[in-house]
This record gives C-alpha cells, structure tokens and sequence, in this order.
C-alpha cells in the first residue's frame, strides 16, 4: 500500500526535529504572552469562499455530510479563528491567541508543499498600531532565530493601503486585479509580468517608476529619497509611510536579521487590509517560510463589527528546507534517559517497581519486555538511543545498590539504592 499522493509519514526520528521546533514556537508564543487556543479540523466550506476567495475555497478538501451540508477540512486558520472570537462576546482585548493545529490544501506536491502540513498561527486582535503589527513580526523572527536561521532569513515588509493608494494615483483601471498580478510576479518571467500590469496602467514614467519599486527591495534609509524622486506616486500616503517605517524600526531591535520594504509583497488573500509580509530565504530559493498581515474587517462579516487585528502562519515544510540547506536540521533517534537492565536472578516484580519509582518522578526508563539476556538487554538500550543503562543483578541486590553505565563514555558507577533517585535525576539533568 502507498501512502496517498502530497501527504508524509514521520517516523520517531523524524518527529525528534519537529517537536524541538515546535517546542521552540511554544516557548516564544508563550514568552510574547501568547495563550494557546485550538479548533476543530472542519467547517462549513462557505465560510472560505466569502472569508479568503474563491481560490482558497477552490483549494480545500470538503464533502458533503449526511444532512447534505458542505463540510471543508481546514485550509487555514484565520477565518475559524476569527469566528472564534465573534463567537464569545465577554473577552477583553487586546487578545493574543496562538495554535498550532494540521491543515489540507488540494494543491500540486511540490517542494515546500504538501496536501496536509503542520502550522503556527498567532494573532493579535485590537490594537491597530505599528507595535502591534511589529509584535507579531518579532515573534516570527525570534522562533526563526532559535532554530538556527538568524541572518539566513529575510523579511519583506509591505503595505496593502499603501498600493492601494499608489495604484489609484496612477489611476489604475482595477486596484483588484492589479494586486493579484503582483502576487504572481515572482511565479512568471518579468517581462510577462510587466506586460500584464502594463495593461491596467497608463503609459508614462510614473507607471516606470512604479514597475521599478516593485522590482527592487529597499531598506528603510533609501525610502526618503525613493519618494522624493518618485513623483505622486506617494501623495496622501506619508502616514502610512510613516507608520510602515516605525515597524521596521521597532523589528530591526529584535533581531540581526534583515527586515526591508518589498513594495512585491501583497499577500493573495482577499481580507488582508494593512500591514503585509513574508520570510524568505536570503538567497531566495524556495517559497516563503511564513506570511502574514492585518485584517481588519474580516470580523466585520461576521458581526458587522471590524476588529482590528494582525497575525501569521508559519507551516512545517518550507522551513524544514531551509533548515536543512543550513545543516540545522538533525534528524536523531528519540532519546530516553534510562534503560533497566537485569539479570535473571531478578523478578520482573523487582524490575517494576523499581521503574515505576524512576517514572513517578519524572524519569524516562525503559526496559526489556521479553525476558532477553543482560548482553543482549545493554545492545537494545543502544540501539534506542539510550543515556544510560542501569544494571541491576544479583550482586546489586545484595548491596543494595545500582550498577549505573553511561552509554556514551562507557563509564560505569555504583550508587546506593536509598540515593539513587537524587543520584539518576542529576544525570538526566546533565545530559
């Protein structure tokens, strides 16, 4: 039987690397003052055609139940989170919430994307400010810093409002469809691209110069200059500017990362409103790491009420990429601490109780299931990646005491039962 086509297995030893980076999104979330919300994996598949577009609902796995509903296994977190929210009228804000939950996309497998693939998501709902938009940011940037990407990574920064207003003092034809022609510039050759966005614009050297900030990032020195010499393309748009400005500002004490304006950067999805941005590979190599930005009416079509709000989505598979291009991802066999060996003059009632006080406090052990040979009991706790083996035989039992052998040195010490919970917890500690 094969597995089915853009869905993975892991392994113990694959899932090793994954719950250290999810251990790291826990952490960060948490010291950001995150809380931990979850969901469940279904809703009704309408909620993505009027939330996220056409392209999203298009995109998801869904059927029909029993009672002839239109179910949709989840593509993305937003919508059902924001649903949650309108859904319960007591909580204060300002609120940051975080999950980390599976989503399914029907999309074409290819490197960095699967049909069913991990993700973090954290949001920020009320305050509509450049430091909450630089809140969520520097939480993506430090859970990437603390897997081994700092400096390998770069985010670009945008703003929906701010091409909004380039594009209608240009007098664009369809603000709409101009914007998902951007989203696709980097997926088709250039001069495609400008001929499709050509079409939407009138001739002239605002529209060049329009073209040109797409094509070149800049750092946020360059930006007084770039609109001094960029004609109207600016005009009523010096507060947002501004504002775009101070969360980089705010980002760049995070972290040594690179963080710059990508005017390229609007997001596909049709509820963004403000602040837009992404992580990318410094050498550009593979799809975005994460995305993310304000949305600030996607609760208004729910309640008829718009809370502000800003977050991101980081998924598992573009960064185990990347983690892997810079030898940061280490796949190792999942560890336990300890490993009982005994000999056969020892009872498995012995054998019991003895983990059983190892495991009440806290201690990783395990031990041999099949009455095998104290040789062959010490090759098993090697080959499952075991610390240490503690040997208990008939000597042991008369001196009251643990043969304890660290399996990576070799070194082996005796320790008094009476002392060995203290003795063995330092070691795991130590390890």
């Amino acid at each position: 039987m094969e597995r089915v086509k853009g869905f993975r297995d892991f392994y113990p030893d694959d899932m090793a690397v994954r719950e250290k980076i999810f251990g790291e999104c826990e952490r960060w979330s948490r010291i950001f003052g995150f809380r931990k919300i979850d969901f469940p994996s279904v809703e009704y598949r309408e909620i993505y055609k009027i939330k996220s577009g056409e392209e999203l609902a298009q995109q998801s796995f869904s059927f029909n139940d029993k009672n002839g509903r239109e179910i949709a296994l989840l593509p993305e977190a937003t919508p059902t989170v924001v649903r949650m929210l309108t859904a319960r009228k007591d909580l204060p804000r300002p609120l940051k919430w975080y999950s980390i939950a599976k989503f399914w996309r029907y999309e074409e497998p290819q490197a960095g994307r699967f049909r069913e693939f991990y993700q973090l998501n954290a949001d920020i709902f009320g305050p509509d400010s450049a430091e909450s938009d630089a809140e969520v940011i520097m939480l993506a940037m430090k859970i990437l810093d603390s897997v081994g990407l700092e400096t390998r990574y770069q985010i670009r920064i945008n703003s929906r409002e701010i091409m909004q207003g380039m594009l209608e003092n240009l007098g664009c034809t369809n603000t709409g469809r101009a914007l998902h022609i951007i989203d696709g510039m980097h997926k088709q050759e250039l001069d495609r691209f400008r001929n499709e966005i050509l079409e939407l614009l009138p001739l002239g050297d605002d529209s060049r110069t329009f073209l040109g900030l797409l094509e070149t990032p800049i750092e946020i020195e360059q930006v007084e200059s770039i609109i001094g010499s960029s004609g109207k393309l600016f005009n009523g748009l010096e507060e947002r500017i501004g504002r775009l400005i101070q969360t980089v500002k705010l980002c760049k004490k995070s972290s040594r990362s690179s963080i710059g304006i990508d005017f390229s950067v609007v997001r596909g999805l049709a509820y963004y409103t403000g602040v837009v941005f992404e992580a990318f590979d410094v050498d550009g190599e593979y799809r975005a790491i994460l995305g993310g930005g304000r949305y600030d009416r996607l609760a208004s079509s729910f309640t008829g009420d718009a809370i502000p709000a800003v977050g991101f989505g980081m998924g598992d598979a573009v960064i185990e990429l990347v983690m892997k291009k810079y030898g940061e991802w280490s796949p190792g066999r999942s560890s336990t601490a300890f490993y009982l060996c005994r000999s056969a003059d020892i009872t498995i009632e012995e054998t019991v109780d003895l983990v059983s006080k190892l495991r009440d406090n806290g201690m990783e052990c395990i031990y041999d299931l099949s009455s095998r040979s104290l040789a062959s009991q010490l090759k098993d706790a090697s080959k499952n990646n075991c610390s240490f083996a503690i040997i208990l035989g008939l000597n042991e039992r008369k001196t009251g005491t643990l043969s304890v052998k660290n399996l990576t040195t070799g070194v082996q010490e005796s320790v008094s039962i009476s002392n060995s919970i203290d003795y063995l917890r330092n070691l795991r500690n130590a390890v």
